[in-house]
């Protein structure tokens, strides 16, 4: 069994010294198994840029994380890659899904699990507030939570919403 590991982690990763030292041979093991070499590239930099380990190695691949990814225009200094991912998967959380969840307890159950909330959203979230009251010229509402993005440079507003989503006509 160990043979076969090496041989399909020798033919995924021919160069040895190629490979990054800053992943175990569990996380190239999980990687191997990714067909399209420029996937394995990407969850090699996502996981040594998100410090994942092989959990969340294995969890990312598991809900297509490269899928979820919505790319911005590269900034000026590659320091930084920008992104957000769409749709988030919130299994974590533990709520059915068979059964309609209304929008607080979907809330109350991101509160509870806050770590792995920001792990989803992606790097660079940091929490702001949860139910902050906001005022425009015509009304106010409240916003359920309310996250800043340090690698955008902006506040990012989560309302969440059960169902569909409609617009009203101002009169």
């Amino acid at each position: 069994m160990r043979g076969i590991l090496i041989c399909a982690f020798f033919i995924v990763f021919p160069i040895w010294n190629a490979v990054r030292t800053e992943l175990s041979w569990t996380h190239y093991r999980i990687i191997s198994r990714v067909e399209n070499p420029q996937h394995r590239i990407h969850y090699i930099e996502h996981s040594i840029k998100g410090n994942w380990n092989t959990r969340a190695l294995q969890r990312n691949m598991d809900s297509q994380y490269l899928g979820r990814l919505l790319k911005f225009p590269e900034p000026k200094s590659k320091e930084v890659s920008n992104s957000i991912k769409d749709p988030y998967i919130f299994e974590f959380l533990g709520l059915l899904s068979d059964i309609s969840q209304t929008e607080t307890q979907i809330e109350s159950a991101l509160i509870s699990h806050l770590q792995q909330f920001l792990m989803e959203l992606g790097k660079g979230f940091a929490f702001v507030a949860r139910q902050q009251h906001i005022v425009t010229d015509t009304s106010g509402f409240f916003v359920d939570l309310i996250f800043y993005n340090y690698y955008l440079k902006c506040f990012v507003l989560v309302d969440l919403k059960t169902h569909k989503l409609t617009l009203t006509k101002k009169n």
